[in-house]
């Protein structure tokens, strides 16, 4: 089985970030970026990847950060983005998005 982070990398222009498939270390580069995402810029990637304004707003009202978005819990995806395809759309975003590999050990 193919690990995740091989199939997802970040396609950048001036005016959006979306996630794709590619390679390992673009895919790294993108969970940093993520990582790093004040709420301000998490709202602007999450709009850029198709999430709703409603759910953008809701992250933005929760002062939501790139860190907190890639630990978020069904629960806690169910209270900002109440609609399924909603929840669907962000578990997908989610899901593609590469966890950084653990180097300490």
């Amino acid at each position: 089985m193919r690990n995740l982070a091989s199939r997802v990398s970040c396609s950048s222009d001036k005016t959006q970030t979306k996630v794709t498939e590619v390679n390992i270390p673009v895919a790294q580069q993108i969970c940093k970026m993520v990582e790093s995402f004040s709420s301000v810029e998490l709202a602007s990637f999450l709009e850029d990847n198709g999430v709703s304004e409603e759910v953008v707003e809701a992250f933005l009202e929760n002062d939501i950060e790139g860190n907190q978005f890639l630990s978020l819990s069904e629960l806690e995806v169910k209270e900002l983005a109440p609609k399924i395809g909603h929840r669907v759309k962000l578990r997908q975003i989610i899901v593609s998005t590469p966890v950084r590999p653990n180097t300490s050990q």
